[in-house]
C-alpha cells in the first residue's frame, strides 16, 4: 500500500494528525512522522495550529498546502451517434 498517497487522500477530505491517521492507516507513528516530514519538504502538505485534547499531549494539525491540488471531473456514458 502507498501510504504517501493515503495520506494526501485523507488530508485532501479534512484537517487531520498524525495520530489520528496513525488509528487510521494502521502503522506506527513513527512511520507516519517519516512519511509525513518527506510530503512536508517537497511541500505537498503543511502542519497547522495545534488541536487542543481533552488528555495528553495536544496534536500538530495537518493540511494540504493550498494551491497544490485540483480535481478534473470526466463522465463519460455510451450513446449513439
Amino acid at each position: 500500500m502507498d501510504y504517501k498517497k493515503q495520506i494526501l487522500k485523507i488530508l485532501l477530505s479534512l484537517l487531520e494528525s498524525r495520530a489520528e491517521m496513525t488509528r487510521q492507516l494502521g502503522v506506527t507513528k513513527a512511520y507516519i512522522t517519516k512519511l509525513s516530514f518527506s510530503l512536508i519538504t517537497v511541500e505537498l502538505i503543511e502542519e497547522l495550529e495545534i488541536k487542543d485534547v481533552t488528555f495528553g499531549r495536544p496534536q500538530q494539525v495537518l493540511t494540504v498546502e493550498a494551491g497544490n491540488f485540483f480535481s478534473v471531473n470526466i463522465m463519460l456514458r455510451k450513446g449513439n451517434l
